[in-house]
This record gives C-alpha cells, sequence and structure tokens, in this order.
C-alpha cells in the first residue's frame, strides 16, 4: 500500500484512539498557526526523527522520538518528513499523530522505509499535494515551482512547454507520477520526463502519458532566474505515437500504437544498423576551465546517508567528493530501449531511498593509478535514463519506460545526488578519470547491441595533492598522462586477468567446485571445508582480499550466486574482492540458556541495527555437537542453514533472508551437544558475522560461562548474570544479579544516543525500576562494581 492511502486510513483510525493525547502548550503569533507531533515510540525510538522544511527546502524545525511542537506562518506551504534510520518505519500499534492548526492531518505507522513526508498548509498549486487540475490549454504559473495535476483522457503523445510563450526568464519543466515521499531536484531525479533549454531558455517536454494515470506538472525555473516572475506554459495532445507495431521488423517501434507503414523487415538493406551510446566528453574534459566541468565540494555522510547505502561513498563523516556532469547521446539509428521497471524489466534496482527505480550496470566512473591500477573510490552505482532533450530525433522515454531514443540525449547534472567520485580516501598522486556507459554492451529488452563502444567513454588526468594527511584535497587536470589499456591492449577496455592470472580468463573468485560460475553449492563448499579447516587464503577463494577464509567469503559468494540468476544488488557482490567494515553495527551473542538433561543450549543475539545474515562462532567445553535448529521466528521459514563441526557453527542465509534485529537477547539457535563432565561452557570466539547489505560488522560476546557439573547441573561460572522481572517494565520491575560480598554496584541508565539517564547505587543484590521515571523508549544498562561489569537493554512502557 502506498504510504498516502495508508495515511488517510490510519487518520481515522486515530481519532479514536489517541484522542486523549494531551496538546502540547504552544503560544503562537497573530499570523502563525501550530504544528503539533505526537509520537509513540516502538521499541526502537532511536531510529526515529523528523523535520519541518519550507518551501525552499530549508529546516525550520527538528525533533527525534519526543513529542514537540511548534508555530508556522498560516498560508506558507511546508513539508513535514518523518525518518527511519534502519529503513522500516514504526511497528505497528506504535506510531506519529501530525496536527496542522489543531486538526488530524496524517497518522504515520508501519513500514514506510526510510522516511514518508507530507505537505502541510500548502495553498493550492504550491506544493505536489496541492497541485491544480488541468486540461490540454495554456496557463500561467503564478511563481516559479507552481504545481499542476493532469490525468490524460486517452495515451498518446503530449506536449508540455513553455517555449514562444513570451517569458523572459530561465524555465524548466518536470514530471512525476507521485507525490508522496517524493525527493525533489533541481534535476531529473526521481522525475518521469524533465527538460530544461530545449528551445534557447525555454523547456519543452514530448512524452508518452498513460490512459488515467495521474501525473503531476512542476513549473520552475533554473535557479531563481524566473523569482518574482509568472511563467507561462501549455499542455497540447499530440495525438497517438506511430511507428512500425510489427515486433519481427527490424525497425519495430515498441511505444507505437498506430502502425505508418514503414516497417522494414530482416534481410533488406534499408535495416537500421542498432544504438550507438555516445559519451560527450565536452562535459568531461575541464575546458575552457577545470571548474567549468567539475567541482570539489564536502559531504557530510552518516551511517543511514542514502550517500553511504548506495556505496556512493567511502566512509562517513565530511567526505571530499569531485563532482561533475555527463551527456550521453544515442547517434544511432535504433532507439537505446530499457524498458518498464514496474513491468519487471531486467537490471533494475528500486531506490528506498530515492522513491523510484534505478537501472543498474549502465555507466561507471572509474580512477586508475599511474600504473593502470584502478582505485577504490564511491561513484553513483544506479541511473534514471530517459530522453531528456533531442537533437534530430523524437524523444519517448522517461521515468516509466526508460531509454534513449535515437537522435536524442540524457544529461546528470553535477548537482545530481551521487554524481562525483569520493576521493576522501584517495592518496596524493596523479590519476586518470574515466567514464563509461554501457561498456559491456549488454542489449537493450529489444535485443539491440551497440554498433561502436569506442565512443563510450571519457577520461581526463587529475592531480590530487594536500597541505597535510587527510586535509581537503585540491584537484587539478593535467596533461598528457598515460591512459589504461586493459590486458588485452584495449584502451580503458574491461578485460581483465583472472583470479589465476590469466586474460580475461575463465577463473572466478569464490567458483571452489569449478563449473565456471558461483553458485550455492560453492557456498557449501566454503562452510564445509573452513569448518574442516582444509582451505587456505589464496586469490580465486578470498572473497573479500583479507587472507583469511571466514562465513564473510561464503557470504559474499552466496550473494554473487544470487547475481548469476538474475538478481540484482545495489553493489556489485560478482565483482570480487569486495569487502566493507561497517562500524556503525554491532551484534553481541550469548549463551541463554542450558539444558544438559536435555542436551542443548541456545544462543542468544543482541543485534540492535542490523539483521544479520551470517555468521560463525565458536564454543568451549563440549565434546560435539549434534544438530542446530533454528530459533529465531524471522529465519523459521526461510532457507538460513546451519553448519557445524565438534565445536563450530557457521549460519547464512542461502536465501538472503537473516534473523531480524533486536534490543533485547533473543535466541537464534539451538545447539544439540555432548559434553564430558565437569565441564565448563562458553562461547569461545565469535569469528564474523554480516549484516544484510553483505558489510562486515562488529561482533561482541557476554562473559557469561556456565560450570556443568552433571547432567542435572548448571549454574553461571562467572561474569554477572541479571534478571528483570517484570519485561518490559510497565510498572516497578526488579533487576535481581549476584552481590554475595555485599559490594557497592552502580547502575547506569542510558539512552540511545549515550546520554546519562540516570545514576544510582546498592550494596544489595537488586535495584528497583519504575517506569515512572523514564519515557517510554529503550534503555541501556551499565551495571559495575569496579571489577565486573555487564551492559544491556531494558524496554520501559
Amino acid at each position: 500500500m502506498h504510504s498516502s492511502a495508508r495515511i488517510a486510513l490510519l487518520s481515522l483510525f486515530a481519532i479514536g484512539v489517541w484522542c486523549t493525547t494531551p496538546a502540547l502548550a504552544l503560544t503562537c503569533g497573530a499570523s502563525e498557526v501550530p504544528v503539533h507531533i505526537f509520537i509513540d515510540p516502538d521499541s526502537w525510538p532511536g531510529e526515529i526523527s523528523w523535520d519541518i522544511t519550507d518551501a525552499d527546502g530549508g529546516i525550520i524545525a527538528s525533533g527525534d522520538y519526543n513529542s514537540d511542537s511548534t508555530c508556522v506562518v498560516d498560508g506558507e506551504c511546508y513539508t513535514f518528513h518523518l525518518y527511519d534510520s534502519y529503513g522500516d518505519g514504526i511497528y505497528s500499534p506504535h506510531g506519529v499523530e501530525l496536527y496542522y492548526d489543531n486538526e488530524l492531518v496524517a497518522f504515520f505507522t508501519g513500514d514506510y522505509d526510510y522516511g514518508t513526508s507530507i505537505d502541510i498548509g500548502c495553498p493550492p498549486g504550491t506544493a505536489c499535494s496541492s497541485s491544480i487540475e488541468v486540461t490540454e490549454g495554456t496557463y500561467t504559473a503564478p511563481a516559479p515551482n507552481s504545481w499542476y495535476e493532469f490525468t490524460p483522457a486517452e495515451y498518446g503523445t503530449y506536449i508540455i512547454s513553455t517555449c514562444d510563450l513570451d517569458n523572459t526568464c530561465n524555465t524548466q519543466l518536470w514530471v512525476y507520477d507521485h507525490c508522496d515521499g517524493l525527493v525533489l531536484s533541481e534535476y531529473a531525479e526521481g522525475t518521469v520526463y524533465y527538460n530544461d533549454d530545449a528551445c534557447g531558455e525555454q523547456a519543452e517536454i514530448t512524452g508518452i502519458l498513460l490512459e488515467g494515470e495521474t501525473y503531476y506538472i512542476r513549473v520552475g525555473d533554473l535557479g531563481s532566474s524566473c523569482e518574482g516572475t509568472s511563467i507561462n506554459w501549455s499542455l497540447t495532445y499530440a495525438g497517438p505515437p506511430s511507428g512500425c507495431t510489427d515486433p519481427y521488423a527490424c525497425n519495430y517501434s515498441p511505444l507505437a500504437t498506430v502502425d505508418d507503414g514503414t516497417c522494414i523487415y530482416p534481410g533488406s538493406p534499408d535495416c537500421p544498423a542498432g544504438p550507438d551510446l555516445v559519451l560527450d566528453s565536452t562535459y568531461f574534459d575541464g575546458y575552457p576551465s577545470f571548474t567549468s566541468d567539475f567541482s570539489l565540494e564536502s559531504y557530510d555522510s552518516d551511517w543511514d546517508d542514502c550517500a553511504f547505502e548506495e556505496a556512493c561513498v567511502t566512509g562517513t563523516g565530511i567526505r571530499y567528493v569531485l563532482k561533475f556532469g555527463v551527456k550521453i547521446k544515442n547517434i544511432g539509428d535504433v532507439d537505446y530501449h530499457l524498458g518498464s521497471p514496474t513491468d519487471g524489466a531486467p537490471g533494475f534496482v528500486y531506490s528506498d531511498c530515492h522513491n523510484h527505480w534505478h537501472y543498474a550496470d549502465y555507466g561507471e566512473y572509474l580512477l586508475y593509478d599511474s600504473l593502470g591500477n584502478e582505485i577504490p573510490s564511491g561513484h553513483k552505482n544506479g541511473y534514471a535514463v530517459m530522453d531528456v532533450g533531442c537533437f534530430d530525433g523524437t524523444p519517448q522515454y522517461g521515468g516509466w519506460n526508460m531509454g534513449i531514443s535515437a537522435g536524442c540525449y540524457d544529461i546528470y547534472g553535477r548537482g545530481t545526488s551521487c554524481q562525483w567520485v569520493d576521493l576522501t580516501d584517495v592518496p596524493d598522486g596523479q590519476y586518470t578519470l574515466v567514464a563509461r556507459i554501457n561498456w559491456e554492451n549488454n542489449p537493450d529488452i529489444d535485443g539491440h547491441v551497440e554498433t561502436d563502444l569506442s565512443n563510450n567513454w571519457a577520461s581526463i588526468c587529475i592531480l590530487i595533492e594536500r597541505d597535510e594527511p587527510g586535509g581537503e584535497p585540491t584537484v587539478t587536470r593535467v596533461e598528457g598522462c598515460t591512459p589504461y589499456y586493459d590486458c588485452y591492449g584495449e584502451i580503458f577496455g574491461s578485460a581483465t586477468y583472472d583470479c589465476n592470472g590469466i586474460c580475461n580468463g575463465p577463473a572466478r573468485i569464490g567458483d571452489l567446485d569449478l563449473d565456471g560460475t558461483q553458485t550455492s553449492d560453492d557456498v557449501t563448499q566454503y562452510t564445509t571445508e573452513i569448518l574442516d579447516n582444509t582451505i587456505l587464503a589464496a586469490t580465486c577463494n578470498d572473497a573479500n582480499n583479507d587472507s583469511d577464509i571466514d562465513v564473510y567469503d561464503a557470504t559474499l559468494v552466496n550473494g554473487c550466486a544470487w547475481e548469476n540468476l538474475g538478481v540484482t544488488h545495489v553493489i556489485e557482490l560478482c565483482d570480487l574482492p569486495y569487502g566493507f567494515n561497517e562500524y556503525g553495527d554491532t551484534v553481541t551473542y550469548s549463551i541463554g540458556e542450558i539444558d544438559p538433561g536435555e542436551g542443548y543450549l541456545d544462543i542468544y543475539s543482541v543485534n540492535t541495527t542490523a539483521d544479520i545474515l551470517a555468521f560463525q562462532l565458536k564454543i568451549l567445553g563440549i565434546t560435539t555437537i549434534d544438530s542446530v535448529v533454528p530459533m529465531a521466528e524471522s529465519i523459521m521459514s526461510s532457507d538460513f542453514r546451519f553448519a557445524f563441526s565438534n565445536d563450530e557453527i557457521i549460519g547464512i542465509g542461502y536465501d538472503e533472508i537473516g534473523y531480524e534485529k533486536n534490543y533485547t537477547p533473543n535466541p537464534v539457535a539451538r545447539v544439540y551437544f555432548q559434553a564430558t563432565y565437569p565441564t565448563t561452557i562458553c562461547l569461545d570466539y565469535i569469528t564474523n558475522a554480516v549484516n544484510e547489505a553483505y558489510h562486515e560488522i562488529i561482533t561482541a560476546k557476554d562473559n557469561g560461562c556456565f560450570t556443568l557439573t552433571g547432567l542435572e547441573d548448571a549454574h553461571a561460572a562467572y561474569g554477572l548474570q541479571v534478571s528483570i522481572q517484570p519485561h518490559p517494565v510497565t510498572g516497578v520491575s526488579v533487576m535481581r544479579f549476584s552481590n554475595p560480598h555485599n559490594d557497592t554496584f552502580e547502575l547506569r541508565m542510558l539512552d540511545l544516543s549515550g546520554r546519562m539517564v540516570s545514576e544510582t547505587e546498592t550494596q544489595s543484590d537488586h535495584f528497583n525500576i519504575s517506569n515512572n521515571e523514564y519515557l517510554p523508549g529503550v534503555y541501556i544498562y551499565q551495571l559495575t562494581n569496579g571489577t565486573e561489569s555487564l551492559q544491556g537493554t531494558v524496554v520501559i512502557q
């Protein structure tokens, strides 16, 4: 269900459930109205944040999981944004109520990915949600960024234009197919169609619109060119698209509905040759000055940032990125047609961050050092391919059905998100920056391949310098650097030595059974040989190039195996070796329960920030593992497989489904074992764990061990053992722990940001925790007597 529908339905529900919510005290000015945000957080309040932006995108208010209020100017347009750093929204029945001028306008709950938004207080035509309905005709937008809504009565070609209408400023046009969750840009991101400067400084879109589909037209300007000025624009129906409608013809037009009698069939000398994409080097040569095509800017990246999620940056914090634009022209005589992502066309990935589809494996930006080595640098990994303009053709393709028509072009301006290379971690020196598109010459959805790949690249030589290590780099153009040639001698070619050192050879990293491709059988062979200790790191099996073989290697190969079956990831997992350490995620394992009489122990996990796709750990004090069964509900019915030796366990989600995050210790696996008594059973070490993004994460274990003197006996050998009953805390709960010597114990309670909330001491064996002393949410407790310490989480409702 789209968020807009969910909001409408749940607003009615919210009136009955939350009508007793007390209003927050607030006094607004005479020309202002109040906005109240009532938040009932779920068990992960630290993931919740929000802000309110004005019409220019400036943030006027923001907050976390605490309810809040603010005043806004009456009659002006604002957007309320609700964020979830993990990407799964707020678990029902919890949620967020939004009041504008004391009227409920939205209730948010459920899975809204990383965020959702709604416009509030917007006069007609000032926001997507308050678009003015129009039909064909000529109109005057009173100001830039005016919004209109159009629903075509029939399928066909429509022309939206600001040309020849006496406009005197630089105009732009955008067409979208949704409002909810729309991420606005001054470029083509998220659009169905976009144009700038089709006729001088004026814009014109010629595109195919679907019958009965609602489109949102944004009439605006470049920068602030039209500020204080109205914009004239028109909407015209040009008729159904015509062309050859026979799919067996060599000039078949896939979007045409009217046959114009021009079909040509294979064997005819008049058959067109094919598409020919060319990367316009004038956008990428740094002339007449380097800054005319490139700009170095800083970018602040966080763990939950879209740029980080999509590997546009290689780390977090302040990143230094070199921005540039590219223009891709189709100079061939056949369209390069990629198809409709919503109809299942291959190669598309939906971006939860940007709320639109991207085409993967299309364009890439590469950095080579002076020796021809490719240097890792974050860059754009997905593209929305469309006709932005034409030089000798008729535009057809947009966000709903992607491609570039013959005689047309696509543009990614340097302001487009991720249109850069991340130079933060690139050492000083001379490099060759290469942009290339469709380098593998993948056939389009109609089976066409390009006629010429020699024009699919552009390059520039750059020098990176810094005044001090880790500082902001300076980037300049240099002349005459030697271009990179692949092992076949092709300039900027893609042929590489395989892992056995053979140019374009057949060996693949992770193909342990040597059948020519990575499959799930290879993953199973990894786990077997890891547990048997019969595998040594080598160039053809070390999937993350760390000179060690463990569950991370097997998991990366599993992701590659899915790509070989047609699954697309944001990161190409078959481009091995690959590895990423995500220091923002931690998983802590423990032995949560042990029953020597039944011969089992349960492995518990606390993983507050990520689902766990794979793990590897070893148990001390047992002689044999007989079997391992899943305990986490999320992997009960999935293909999460356990492999084990006498004392070691590997778990991998073969179907790319891991066990879900949780703040409190939850059972993951039940291990049936044998032991020689007496014995002390502990977690020996945690080798590794992998999150659902295929990133290696931080692992930890608690120090709880159990001494077994026989089948009927189990007690803690060392380490603090804590119980909280009842839990979650709904009134007064008791935290109990062992304190036989009446030591002084200190209990600290912290919120999820690490801020100290309370600190108390006792010489007894318990603390009382009252929900009256804390806001509802999840807290971190730290219990210590100076020599022993334990940290965990407690949920207070």
